[in-house]
């Protein structure tokens, strides 16, 4: 694949696309998906984005909207299931998380500001069945034209889970979003349908002197072999340099 661009907006206020991932099916299409149509890298109002790819990434596709919920779907993460199944995976702070930050969000905004303020004045009026805290997946069963409903994840990561060779979906992440527990542990999930259901499978055990709290970001692939190799961002004062990236590799399928 050569290096080249998937998308870069230039001009509008909602121009901020962070946090992509990306997946090949078995014949050969690209899913891109990412945070979009954002005000910058702490939004209320990001969205999930996916572009497709069916010439090995030489050219892609207009941007489509596969999540506008109330809150802001923040990270992307696109697994493919086969059989034109796609599985996408993000997670929603709470309201209240952006509460503190609104007058950076209207002078951030610059002329846009009176825009940005009325929005977040509806923004305020939204009841709770609207907001979707939390982690969550959404299986498509037709190459992501239409979506199911969300199922809610115990664990959040960047890049989403990992189909493993026996097909069984692999979650190595941290805390559930919607409790923004930071203090806990990075932990693996299964799933042996879809997504529908997680198994919590194991807990990481961390190096002395590393906290959970000093632990972001996790993910996992499996590697030919079949182990399974894990990566941790880790940074804090418990952190030599203050920021390190931690390897960790499991034989028995994240047990």
């Amino acid at each position: 694949m050569k290096l080249g661009i998937v998308s870069r907006v230039q001009e509008g206020l909602f121009g901020y696309q962070a946090w992509p991932s990306v997946c090949r099916t078995a014949d050969g299409v690209l899913y891109t998906v990412c945070s979009g149509h954002r005000l910058g890298h702490i939004c209320p109002f990001g969205k999930n984005i996916m572009y497709i790819s069916h010439d090995g990434g030489e050219t892609w596709s207009s941007p489509v909207v596969v999540n506008d919920n109330a809150l802001d779907d923040r990270d992307a993460g696109v697994v493919p299931l086969g059989d034109g199944k796609l599985l996408l995976s993000w997670f929603s702070l709470p309201r209240e998380y952006y509460w503190a930050q609104e007058e950076a969000f209207v002078r951030n905004a610059g002329s846009c500001g009176p825009l940005v303020r009325a929005m977040l004045e509806v923004w305020h009026t939204l009841p709770p069945e609207q907001l979707l805290v939390g982690s969550f997946v959404r299986l498509s069963r037709d190459e992501g034209q239409t979506w199911e409903a969300p199922v809610q994840v115990p664990v959040t990561a960047p890049h989403g889970p990992a189909r493993l060779q026996n097909g069984r979906l692999l979650y190595f992440g941290k805390y559930d979003a919607g409790e923004y527990k930071n203090e806990c542990g990075v932990m693996s999930y299964v799933s042996d349908d879809d997504g529908k259901t997680w198994i919590w499978l194991s807990e990481l055990s961390l190096p002395e002197g590393i906290a959970p709290d000093d632990c972001h970001e996790p993910h996992a692939v499996q590697l030919p072999d079949g182990s399974l190799l894990g990566a941790i961002r880790v940074h804090g004062p418990n952190v030599t340099d203050g920021f390190s990236i931690l390897l960790c590799r499991s034989e028995d399928g994240g047990a």
